[in-house]
């Protein structure tokens, strides 16, 4: 989950700023080779090693009469093919931001790409590596040379840095390329695909787990894991505009996100669930219980979004120069921003990392901020949870900066009077991590039995 305070003033911002966007990056050839280099980017993460081969390499064997071999289609494809297959097998991934275009000639650049590798779990393997490509224009496309070998003498005049973000649509291709590597499925639902993970279909007890603002549905990973080893069936799943569910061009609203979640639960044949829902997750679990209390068992808050005193923001709609906006101002900081999660971030150093990797889907920044310009009011849901009669509990960090509890203690009783509250001494924002022993020992054995 991103920094709230950020987040809401960058909205705030945007909605009263007009951005006078210039057209004269567009003539820049090194930014042209970045939108070529991003069609690269597109097939490489959909593992298309036919189309990296056919779309995004030049066949020729020079660049400006100097020294640089090539090899043909075919060849490319088997290497490519052959890589993908390695990180199949091997469970490991790229998070890609940062590229920098180097000039050589007016058709050459040398671009270096920086990034890092991390397991499917999210622990970083290897940090700040670097790959280095030659692409050159002909016949006015900028495409690939594979180097194996350049000129003593080669020289470069002069660098563009550009951060790869919201390159990659979630098309048919996409979702093909996830199931060839995650352990998930995709389901079609009435706004869209949505990715989730279930274990334990014909377990008694069946726990639903829902993040938050931003982070899918690997931040509930520790808790999910747990789950399985007891026994009980789970799912865990991404909401609509996060991870790897389709980011809909429409307006996030709880509704939106209580919606998808009734639609899943309906489409895997689920009638009634103990429902956890992580910090923004805690607006969409808290909205079933109201309007669809049947379909409940207990409902758990972790950290929950909706006790607290959101400003309205007046225009709901989200406009391309706010997309603009948000995407230069916050995308450079916010994978790093998560720390602010933690109350002893040193543990989770690089928890950031996985978390720039969804930068690259398209439309992202869109649904974050059509998120917090439809924040409804809460107060009467949970109103109506308390009239349910709604078995409720509360899970929540003591040192949490994002949504403090102390700011609505006395609320959150007086709304619901008869739920129990656990407080962890030694967390921030997420205490299934950063006290996981506490929290699986309240959950499993106190909260779910």
């Amino acid at each position: 989950m991103p920094n709230y305070q950020k987040i809401i003033n960058t909205v705030l911002l945007c909605s009263i700023i007009i951005v006078n966007q210039s057209n004269a990056i567009a003539e820049n050839d090194s930014f042209k080779a970045f939108k070529a280099y991003q069609s690269y980017s597109r097939n490489w993460m959909n593992m298309n090693a036919t189309a990296i081969a056919r779309d995004n390499f030049h066949p020729q064997a020079y660049v400006n009469n100097q020294f640089i071999t090539a090899i043909d289609a075919p060849m490319i494809e088997a290497n490519y093919q052959a890589s993908f297959t390695a990180l199949r097998a091997n469970n490991y991934w790229y998070s890609e931001e940062k590229l920098t275009f180097c000039e050589h000639s007016d058709s050459t650049y040398q671009v270096f790409n920086h990034y890092d590798r991390y397991k499917y779990d999210g622990s970083l393997l290897q940090s700040e590596l670097a790959t280095t490509y030659l692409m050159e224009k002909q016949q006015g496309l900028w495409k690939f040379v594979y180097l194996s070998s350049i000129a003593p003498d080669w020289q470069n005049t002069g660098c563009d840095e550009y951060l790869n973000y919201e390159f990659l649509p979630k098309d048919q291709s996409f979702r093909d390329s996830i199931n060839s590597r995650w352990n998930g499925n995709f389901i079609q639902l009435d706004d869209g695909y949505t990715y989730y993970e279930q274990a334990n279909k014909e377990a008694n007890k069946h726990i639903v787990l829902v993040h938050g603002f931003s982070v899918p549905s690997y931040i509930w990973e520790p808790t999910y894991q747990e789950a399985i080893r007891r026994g009980y069936g789970v799912i865990r799943y991404d909401t609509y505009g996060r991870g790897f569910s389709d980011n809909p061009d429409t307006t996030y609203s709880t509704e939106l996100l209580a919606t998808q979640l009734i639609n899943l639960l309906n489409a895997l044949a689920l009638e009634k669930v103990h429902l956890v829902g992580l910090s923004d997750g805690g607006r969409t679990v808290a909205d079933i219980a109201a309007r669809f209390p049947n379909r409940i068992e207990q409902l758990i808050f972790v950290a929950p979004a909706g006790f607290h005193d959101d400003p309205d923001i007046v225009d709901k709609n989200v406009s391309e120069q706010e997309v603009s906006i948000f995407i230069s101002e916050v995308y450079p900081g916010i994978g790093q921003g998560q720390l602010a999660d933690f109350y002893i971030p040193e543990k989770f150093k690089h928890w950031g990392t996985r978390y720039n990797g969804l930068l690259k889907y398209q439309g992202f920044a869109k649904a974050l901020l059509s998120t917090r310009k439809n924040y409804q009011l809460m107060e009467p849901t949970h109103q109506a949870i308390h009239q349910n009669q709604t078995k409720t509990s509360f899970m929540w960090g003591t040192h949490d900066s994002v949504l403090p509890l102390n700011e609505v203690r006395i609320k959150i009783n007086d709304l619901l009077p008869d739920a129990k509250l656990y407080e962890f001494s030694q967390s921030g924002h997420l205490p299934h991590m950063e006290e996981e022993e506490k929290f699986n020992q309240i959950l499993f054995e106190e909260i779910l039995k």
